[in-house]
C-alpha cells in the first residue's frame, strides 16, 4: 500500500505507529508481494523506522522481519487487488 500524508496534518512517526499496529512485524513473509516493508524519503526517515523497529525488537523480544529500503519505482498490484475490502461483500 503507498501512503501519501502532509507532515503538516500528520507524522511519519504516527503513520509508522498505525503500520505496526495493525500487523505483526515478526512474521516474514516467504511471497517477496506480500511482505512487510516500511520505505524511506530521507535520512530523517529512515533514522525514524530504525529507531522504531529497535524500540519493537525490545518490546517483542523478537527480531522485526519488516524490511527498510529507500524509496523507488512503485509498481501497482493487479486490478483484482485494487480495493479488495471495498469489493469484497462485508469487508473483511
Amino acid at each position: 500500500m503507498r501512503v501519501w500524508f502532509d507532515p503538516q496534518v500528520t507524522s511519519y512517526e504516527a503513520l509508522l505507529q498505525v503500520f505496526f499496529r495493525e500487523h505483526n512485524p515478526c512474521v516474514r513473509s516467504y511471497k517477496p508481494q506480500y511482505k512487510s516493508a516500511v520505505y524511506y524519503h530521507d535520512e530523517e526517515q529512515r533514522q525514524v523506522i530504525t529507531s522504531m523497529i529497535t524500540d519493537l525488537e525490545t518490546t517483542y523480544g523478537k527480531k522485526i522481519a519488516t524490511t527498510v529500503d529507500p524509496v523507488s519505482v512503485w509498481t501497482d498490484a493487479e486490478e483484482y487487488h485494487q480495493q479488495y475490502v471495498a469489493k469484497k461483500r462485508g469487508g473483511w
